[in-house]
């Protein structure tokens, strides 16, 4: 069982291509609803990201927009759980208590989480995780999603060992920085060529920055304030022109 941090795909497949006889299980959850609220087991090789499956019993996942109704089948939003594991709140925090903890919309009397985590229901049931909310960010008119980025990187796996995308502040502009673990050398102009076949052009990291490790705070979670600034020489891999208007943006879509 593995939990605690998102489960890399490429390190998943390396151990079902050695003990494809030993499942994984790849569990979710927040210590707010008594820790890991659901858990998907699995013994084949995946091209994709893993998903954290399906709920466990005596609660209840709903995935909601920003105004607590539900999204359809294939429809990112926020994960809430609510149930008998659900806390009460957080000790002498009343306004934070209030700011995620309330009555399920559904289920009335029942106490329900707003776990701040992006996530979607597939057509199977089963769902997709795609990282935290405040991972959300918006750069010159675009939102992005630092997670959909980061699960990108990491299936080049021939070339990743592990990676963690972050937004950086670069000569007073914001830039995506991917931070890389590399399985030898950083190979640059191959993982950018990758990156530029599978995501809009606003989406490609603009920075490679070569890491022995990724830092990690005591707990074992990613420390993203322990991620180096970028420097302004040596770094850049390319400069992003972006649009300026409508006309600039959609022939910059059609030639991707």
């Amino acid at each position: 069982m593995v939990t605690g941090e998102t489960l890399i795909t490429a390190v998943a497949n390396q151990w079902i291509s050695r003990h494809s006889t030993i499942p994984i299980v790849n569990a979710y959850g927040p210590t707010e609803a008594s820790d890991d609220i659901t858990h998907y087991q699995f013994n084949t090789l995946h091209t994709s990201t893993i998903p954290i499956g399906s709920t466990v019993q005596n609660l209840n996942i709903y995935i909601l927009d920003a105004q607590n109704n539900l999204c359809g089948i294939g429809v990112k939003g926020e994960l809430c759980v609510s149930g008998i594991g659900v806390g009460r709140g957080y000790l002498h925090n009343p306004e934070k208590t209030a700011a995620v903890f309330m009555e399920d919309p559904f289920k009335p009397g029942v106490r329900m989480y707003k776990t701040g985590d992006i996530a979607r229901y597939r057509h199977d049931g089963v769902l997709e995780f795609f990282g935290r909310k405040d991972f959300q960010v918006k750069i010159r008119g675009h939102r992005i999603e630092l997670g959909e980025i980061e699960n990108i990187v990491l299936k080049q796996d021939e070339f990743v060992k592990h990676a963690v995308v972050e937004v950086k502040e670069v000569q007073g502009q914001k830039a995506i920085v991917a931070y890389i673990v590399p399985q030898d050398q950083l190979e640059k102009i191959k993982i950018k060529k990758a990156l530029e076949n599978a995501l809009p052009y606003y989406m490609v990291p603009s920075h490679y920055i070569p890491m022995e490790e990724i830092p990690l705070t005591g707990n074992g979670k990613v420390d993203r304030k322990k991620l180096p600034e970028v420097s302004n020489t040596g770094i850049e891999e390319k400069k992003v022109v972006f649009p300026v208007n409508d006309t600039e943006a959609a022939e910059a879509t059609h030639c991707q």
